[in-house]
């Protein structure tokens, strides 16, 4: 009897443990369970913000596109008209070169005809 008094002191000690290991390992279970859904969150958020980034990226990487589309349609539109000026200017010269050159030839005329009418004048 003694022996099984003993016994079941012994298992009851050790019941005990158990049961006190149970709930340690019962806490341990919900702080790991805590830290899962605290650790799925930051995954969560991280996701999101990453995803968000993504869109912020595109979205300027788009706009960078576009500005140096109308750079270079601005560089096209610059290059030409510096051509149409070039060739303005060129054809702005030339008739200027002309002009001077038929003023002297009116000039040269009008004294001529000025002499003209000064000999016709003087057989008169």
């Amino acid at each position: 009897m003694d022996q099984l008094k003993s016994q079941c002191e012994s298992l009851e000690k050790q019941n005990t443990e158990i049961m006190g290991e149970k709930e340690i390992l019962s806490k341990n279970n919900d702080l790991l369970e805590q830290k899962i859904a605290n650790l799925e969150k930051a995954n969560e958020d991280w996701n999101s913000k990453h995803a968000e980034l993504k869109k912020k990226k595109r979205q300027a990487t788009k706009q960078v596109e576009e500005m140096q589309q109308k750079l270079e349609t601005m560089e096209q539109t610059l290059a030409q008209m510096k051509t149409d000026m070039e060739q303005a200017n060129k054809a702005l010269k030339q008739t200027s070169e002309q002009l001077e050159m038929e003023k002297g030839n009116s000039v040269a005329k009008a004294q001529t005809s000025r002499e003209l009418q000064q000999q016709l004048q003087e057989k008169i």
